[in-house]
């Protein structure tokens, strides 16, 4: 991937958001009324391999968004909306582009369809919170609406909206991990840097985690849906008009002196096939004839662990043969649970020990 390395700019990319007296916490979007649920959908536990899980689909009217905004929750056994305590929290974010079963664009679906979460957190003692974030919505509140109206704000409908509602209607606590893959392992560890405290662990698998420097998958996801590619937060370029030091303050790698609070787990394949798997990857899903992303997304992850090494505590996984798909995706999942969930008080006995052999065998019944 292309790379900026300007001497200027490599100068302004080697201090940090807060030296540069950024904010760390985004502003909280005035709003009129709270965020309120209009609407309730049970999920068959048939359709979703959740067991005895109780998995919902929420409609959520959000002031920050204007709109109506879908998540998926999966509760634990023994939820009660009246119960006498509370649960520790597990957020999971999606990636840019994702479709559901059906083809229609959706992406709070995804980590349940294709990546297989009930099967491996429904029988816990843990909220599962799957969130809209967009299509390629970059889990921040943007600078300008670009083509789109109203502008969007999805980090307060996340991480204000989102978070009182769960807290004030669905028992959750105040112990939270968060995951995501590529764009969503962007969300994750932006979400983890720019609110010290809220998480415990995270983990990104895929992700573009250095994106001052490398802004074309941001930029290129924009243009992909037709809006123009400074939309999220500005020039990358512009120093004096505040656009690179917007970058800096939700990117990653410059989030750093935050993150090395919490144990953070980082993965990411080389783009190639697998050769120990099918074609088609072992879940019936095609693999990318030219893979462009996950090399990327590798380099990204090494640069941003790197950093992290110096002073917090980072895990790896940087597996070699892998590509942007879900058969990756889901397996990281099950490798990063056991630290996601311990660091949250839940208990991870019982997880599969082969995740090569767990994500090849749980897959989707439909779609690619």
């Amino acid at each position: 991937m292309i790379r900026v390395r300007h001497a200027l700019l490599a100068a302004f990319s080697a201090l940090s958001a807060t030296s540069l007296g950024l904010s760390l916490v985004p502003p909280v979007h005035a709003t009129t009324t709270e965020p309120t649920v209009v609407a309730t959908t049970v999920i068959d536990p048939d359709e979703s391999g959740d067991d005895d899980g109780q998995t919902l689909d929420l409609t959520v009217r959000s002031p920050a968004m204007a709109a109506d905004m879908k998540v998926r929750v999966i509760l634990p056994e023994g939820w009660s909306p009246t119960a006498g305590r509370t649960w520790p929290v597990l957020w999971l974010l999606h990636g840019s582009g994702q479709k559901n079963l059906q083809g229609v664009p959706s992406g709070y679906e995804s980590w349940h369809e294709r990546g297989m979460a009930g099967r491996l957190l429904a029988n816990r003692q843990v909220i599962t919170v799957m969130p809209e974030g967009g299509q390629y919505g970059w889990y921040s509140d943007w600078v300008s609406p670009g083509t789109l109206s109203p502008r969007p704000n999805w980090e307060t409908f996340h991480m204000v909206e989102l978070k009182q509602l769960l807290e004030n209607g669905y028992r959750a606590g105040a112990t939270r991990a968060i995951a995501g893959l590529s764009m969503g392992g962007f969300g994750a560890l932006s979400y983890a840097g720019r609110h010290p405290g809220r998480f415990t662990a995270a983990a990104a698998f895929s992700a573009a985690l250095t994106t001052t420097d490398d802004p074309y998958v941001v930029q290129g996801d924009l243009a992909t849906d037709g809006v123009p590619h400074n939309s999220v937060w500005g020039d990358p370029l512009d120093i004096l008009g505040g656009g690179r030091q917007r970058w800096m303050a939700h990117d990653p790698y410059h989030l750093t002196g935050t993150l090395d609070d919490i144990p953070v787990y980082v993965a990411a394949g080389d783009g190639d096939p697998d050769p120990t798997l099918p074609a088609d990857q072992g879940v019936g899903e095609p693999a990318p004839v030219a893979d462009l992303l996950e090399p990327g997304g590798l380099q990204q992850s090494r640069d941003f662990a790197d950093r992290l090494d110096d002073t917090g505590t980072v895990t790896r996984n940087f597996y070699g043969d892998g590509q942007h798909i879900w058969p990756f995706w889901r397996r990281e999942l099950c490798r990063a649970l056991p630290m996601l969930l311990t660091n949250i008080g839940v208990s991870s006995g019982g997880l599969p020990a082969d995740c090569n052999t767990w994500a090849a065998t749980n897959r989707p019944t439909a779609g690619n």
